[in-house]
């Protein structure tokens, strides 16, 4: 007999009987673990014991009814096994939050939000790679006018490289680094892929190593992102002069989607999704938020006038928490990042 008393049909050759389950929504049908379905981090395979033809899918291991013992203690350690790989060049705090938020998500946490605080941007749509380049080293040089960090600071890439590199401050200095970040291969004007950086900081006085990570992506749109912890907070701008780093981020590379956010647990605020020229693109809802006029700069007027303030800045507008940062609740971070979303 199965689980609730059911009738197990007979198990493939393979199948460890002791593995059969059932699926939390799928009433009494019967399934049995198939291992990894090697799709994506934290995800396990089942087949199904009662349709006639064959039927596989992955789930966490929390849709899983685990009413055994053997069976809790299976996906127990299913889950320790497929942790992900944390690079060694990031800190321990960032390390513990993405193993935490996996065992309590059982998923990896997204790398473009996994600092204690995220400085997220986006452009919609690029030019040409060789503006974009400028683009970038643009950013470097604004950011390098808020604080001294950024021309100080030494660079390692993130694995599997793990090497000292040098985040230029000039587009041809950024192009080399995207070449040989990419494998060496050279990238067309026509992108038909997306090449991606992702940089770690040395320790400084600055800053211990790890604490400051930038990325991103370039390809029909490109996206920026840096990860900071508290312990570095002073070093890129946002415990002393976090105006002046919007000031830099808005006027060197002119995103179209830019906010500032704690992402403590990776999971808080939630996202604010627009749609331009038939695409949507999503950034999270934060303290401070940026929205360009092409994407829907006044849609800021759908916030409560309470809890937000919205001006002109740039070629957009400017949103700014006015609470306390502990009033910042998830709750609030869903309701204006509702506001600000397109309508489908």
């Amino acid at each position: 007999m199965g689980k609730g008393g059911n009738v197990v049909p007979e198990l493939p050759e393979w199948a460890d009987p002791r593995l059969v389950v059932r699926l939390r929504g799928e009433g009494s049908e019967l399934f049995v673990v198939d291992g990894n379905p090697h799709t994506f981090k934290g995800l396990v395979g089942l087949y199904s014991l009662t349709d006639r033809e064959y039927r596989s899918l992955s789930v966490r291991p929390h849709e899983i009814v685990a009413d055994s013992e053997y069976i809790q203690g299976w996906l127990s350690g299913y889950l320790a096994g497929s942790e992900p790989d944390v690079p060694q060049v990031l800190c321990r705090t960032r390390r513990d939050r993405e193993l935490g938020f996996f065992h309590r998500n059982q998923r990896p946490l997204p790398v473009d939000r996994a600092g204690a605080r995220v400085v997220r941007m986006l452009r919609t749509s690029i030019s040409t790679l060789d503006a974009e380049y400028s683009r970038l080293a643009s950013l470097v040089n604004g950011l390098s006018e808020v604080s001294g960090f950024w021309g100080d600071v030494g660079w390692i890439a993130v694995e599997p490289w793990n090497d000292p590199v040098r985040l230029g401050r000039t587009g041809n200095e950024i192009e080399q680094l995207f070449g040989w970040l990419n494998g060496g291969f050279e990238l067309a004007e026509d992108r038909p892929w997306d090449p991606t950086f992702r940089l770690a900081c040395e320790g400084s006085d600055w800053a211990p190593q790890g604490t400051v990570e930038i990325g991103g992506t370039l390809g029909w749109s490109s996206s920026v992102f840096i990860n900071v912890e508290e312990s570095a907070y002073r070093a890129v701008g946002l415990e002393n002069n976090p105006a002046a780093l919007v000031q830099a981020v808005v006027a060197s590379y002119e995103p179209d989607l830019f906010s500032v956010s704690p992402c403590e647990d990776g999971e808080h605020p939630t996202l604010v999704s627009v749609r331009y020229d038939g695409d949507l693109f999503s950034i999270p809802m934060g303290q401070v938020t940026y929205l360009s006029e092409r994407v829907g700069g006044d849609q800021g007027a759908r916030l409560d006038p309470a809890l937000f303030g919205c001006r002109p800045f740039e070629e957009g507008v400017l949103i700014e928490f006015t609470g306390s940062p502990d009033a910042f609740t998830p709750a609030v971070a869903e309701a204006a990042a509702r506001a600000l979303s397109s309508e489908e």
